[in-house]
Order: structure tokens, then C-alpha cells, then sequence
């Protein structure tokens, strides 16, 4: 695993910016291939293949530590690549410990937030509430996170307004949040309406 390592170190160094304040796009070429041509195929698919062994080895790692993550983003015009860069680097990862999220045009709730805002989402059934600690706990699959809720956390129903005690376990919600220090802060908590339940007009 470590000549692995190594080679993927040597495969990823040219595109590593080491040096943020001198870094400048328009330096690199985007159709730098590291002079695999069309003829190096299957040396390319051999770097392809150490980098996803590489990456399922690591995350396994990052998930034992259990304190850094990865982001990853791909950005493209329509029809450029993403989804298949995205099927082939992660095809050897645990899909568990993986979320993707594809972004559309910003909307006008979008833009008044920082940039990653849209990722700091969540969904899943609420396991439990305490309602005096004024904490709840989410789970989606094996994964499950504690929400801090606030004076200023917007709980709702549809339009109607909820408060913390109408939340019950199991009802499904899904969470858009904010970290601060080593706590995750619900800033709006929407919950699903039962089934059956009418259309609103």
C-alpha cells in the first residue's frame, strides 16, 4: 500500500496548489493529461485503479479517526464529464460514507448565504427529542447526528409553525444547519406531513 501511496503522490503533485496567495487559473492548462496519450490507456487505467484502492484505504482511516472529511468538487458545463468522474474516481469507496449533492442555479434563499450553505443539509427520522437539553437526534440509515435547536431554529409543517415539543420520534425532517466549534445548529427544521394528510391551497 505504500508504493501505492507514493505513486499517487507523484500522479496528484502537479495539480496540488501549495501555495494559495501565488496560485492563478489561468496558469494551468486544463488539458493537461501527464502526457498519457490515447496509446497509454491502460497506463491510465492502472493510475486510476491505485488512486481507488488509495481512496477506499483512506477513507476507511478517516472514518476510524472520525474527525476530517473530504470535499470534492466538480465543476463542469453540461455534458462534460461530472457524473462519470465521479462514477469511475469513487467506484471503490463505501457509498455509506459518501454524499453527493448536485447544485443547480442558486436560488434567492441560495444566494443569501455563503457558498456552502447548500451543503450543510440533512434529512433522516427523528430518534429522539430532548427537550431539555433542546437537542434532537436525526438518523438516516446506520448515520445519525444531534441538532442543537434555539430561539432561533424555524420548525415547520407545511405552513403551519411547530414548536420543539411537536416533534415526535420518528417523524421525518429534513435540517438545514450551521457548525460552530464542535456543534451542529439547527437553523430550520421542516417536517414531513403525514401520509394521507391534504394538499394545502
Amino acid at each position: 500500500m505504500k508504493e501505492i501511496f507514493k505513486e499517487v503522490r507523484e500522479l496528484a503533485k502537479p495539480f496540488r496548489v501549495t501555495d494559495g496567495d501565488g496560485f492563478r487559473l489561468k496558469d494551468i492548462d486544463p488539458g493537461d493529461t501527464l502526457n498519457l496519450k490515447s496509446e497509454d490507456k491502460p497506463r491510465a487505467k492502472e493510475a486510476l485503479a491505485a488512486g481507488v484502492q488509495a481512496l477506499a484505504s483512506l477513507q476507511d482511516v478517516l472514518h476510524a479517526q472520525d474527525r476530517w472529511g473530504m470535499l470534492l468538487i466538480f465543476q463542469a458545463m453540461d455534458a462534460a464529464g461530472k457524473d462519470s468522474a465521479i462514477k469511475h474516481v469513487m467506484s471503490g469507496v463505501n457509498p455509506q460514507g459518501v454524499e453527493v449533492y448536485s447544485f443547480k442555479s442558486p436560488s434567492p434563499e441560495d444566494l443569501d448565504h455563503d457558498y456552502l450553505w447548500r451543503c450543510m443539509k440533512f434529512y433522516g427520522d427523528i430518534k429522539s427529542v430532548d427537550e431539555a437539553a433542546k437537542t434532537i437526534v436525526v438518523a438516516r440509515g446506520k448515520e445519525s447526528k444531534t441538532f442543537a435547536v434555539d430561539e432561533k431554529t424555524k420548525i415547520t409543517r407545511g405552513k403551519d409553525t411547530l414548536s420543539l415539543g411537536d416533534l415526535k420520534q420518528g417523524l421525518s425532517v429534513s435540517i438545514e444547519f450551521k457548525k460552530e466549534t464542535d456543534k451542529l445548529i439547527a437553523v430550520t427544521i421542516k417536517a414531513a406531513k403525514p401520509k394521507g394528510a391534504p394538499e394545502e391551497k
